[in-house]
């Protein structure tokens, strides 16, 4: 290309003919005579053509394409091996295929942590190889970030119903700034604050999760999400509960549920509905919590997340209604499950109901037994120190067989503190 005023125009030219023939088309028209480096600029322009091609179609994946090759790789996660033809036409480097995996890790989480946790790394790994592609271009990059923050977000969702809150904690720590950096899809935003206000409502950092529950409920709000709405309002319920607000906790899931899609998440009908028989049983509405019980059954696929709640829940309305032994039975059985779970703040609060049930029966020995016990319990899990001491102080009470009312309502308001438990024990 001797003259350099028609390189733009003759590389324009070979760009247009390269594109042509990736798509099968013939070239119309009489070729222009080339330079051996406009011949070379022409083979780079070939290769980059069919590479936007295999972009272009990978971008395009049906819905079922995705999901199935999403299901392959989580059946051989193999595939995802370090080799050069990982960029290869057909291969399932596409963000299609991210958000497939984060599907699947979104319905398997609540059932199975650990699955989704998995789904969830695998999603990072497609994410990433997919930026890692030469081929990467068409302005998905802010999509991709997206999908990065989005898989980390639901990485830590599903590390904090283990429990394991410290590293959930961290994955949020990444994903908010990357989404920030993102497409400002509303959703992408939305499903990360919506994860990480469940965290820090659990860690019992109420006022931040408020805020970041708010946040997610105006953006899906703003996006027509009716249903993902409803679900937020659950959470915002759960977190005015531990404010103190239980009236606007009511009010709260009340809302939340008639703006729930039970076509789409049927489960969630019955888990609402526990929710708010625990409200109810908070000021006392014991007849009205326990036909909301009797009335919404939780089903099989929802008794490892919401049976031992229901159990303690069950627990607390048959104490309100003086059947001591049945309650005693089913507190103990939470305490069990929730300590079986390493949940240490319900597992304090159900042993201290269980407390108030054998003292108001007399039986002393047993609440001493019962405290000493949980003190060891407590001490295996991720529970802060002040919530030790205040169970030293309990058994104090116990051994001088002073739990009465006030000193047992004092003991779970004290174990309700958000400022006790935001804090965990480092390890010894």
């Amino acid at each position: 290309m001797a003259d350099s005023d028609s390189k733009p125009e003759k590389l324009a030219q070979l760009w247009s003919r390269a594109l042509q023939r990736s798509e099968g088309h013939r070239v119309a028209g009489e070729q222009p005579a080339f330079t051996p480096e406009a011949t070379e600029y022409e083979g780079l322009f070939v290769r980059a053509a069919g590479r936007l091609k295999a972009l272009r179609r990978s971008l395009q994946l049906s819905e079922e394409e995705a999901l199935r090759r999403a299901d392959a790789l989580i059946g051989d996660p193999e595939e995802l091996r370090d080799d050069p033809a990982a960029n290869a036409p057909g291969l399932p480097w596409s963000p299609a295929v991210v958000g497939a995996l984060l599907r699947r890790a979104k319905e398997i989480t609540s059932a199975s942590p650990e699955e989704g946790i998995r789904c969830a790394h695998l999603a990072l790994q497609v994410a990433w190889r997919f930026h890692l592609d030469p081929s990467h271009d068409c302005g998905s990059a802010s999509l991709l970030q997206d999908l990065r923050a989005r898989a980390l977000a639901h990485k830590g969702n599903a590390l904090r119903l283990l429990s394991r809150y410290a590293e959930a904690e961290e994955q949020f720590r990444r994903a908010l700034p990357i989404v920030a950096r993102g497409s400002g899809d509303p959703l992408a935003e939305a499903e990360i604050r919506h994860f990480h206000g469940s965290l820090l409502r659990d860690r019992r950092h109420f006022p931040e999760a408020r805020r970041a529950l708010r946040r997610a409920s105006y953006l899906y709000a703003q996006a027509g999400q009716r249903h993902e709405v409803g679900k937020v309002l659950f959470n915002r319920a759960l977190t005015e509960r531990e404010l103190g607000h239980v009236e606007k906790a009511i009010r709260l899931q009340r809302q939340g549920l008639q703006m729930l899609d039970l076509a789409a998440e049927p489960q969630l009908e019955a888990a609402g509905f526990t929710n708010l028989a625990m409200f109810l049983t908070d000021i006392g509405r014991a007849e009205e919590a326990q036909r909301l019980l009797d009335e919404h059954p939780l089903g099989p696929e929802m008794l490892p997340r919401w049976g031992h709640h229901r159990i303690w829940i069950e627990g607390r309305l048959a104490a309100l209604v003086g059947d001591r032994e049945r309650a005693a039975d089913l507190l103990d059985q939470a305490r069990r499950a929730f300590a079986r779970v390493k949940d240490g703040h319900h597992f304090a609060t159900a042993t201290v109901d269980l407390a108030a049930v054998y003292a108001e029966q007399g039986d002393f020995p047993a609440v001493r037994q019962l405290v000493s016990q949980s003190l060891q319990i407590l001490n295996t899990l991720d529970v802060p120190r002040d919530a030790i001491a205040a169970f030293l102080l309990f058994q104090q009470a116990a051994a001088a067989e002073a739990l009465g009312s006030a000193t047992l309502g004092r003991l779970r308001s004290r174990l309700g503190d958000q400022r006790l438990w935001s804090v965990r024990r480092k390890p010894s």
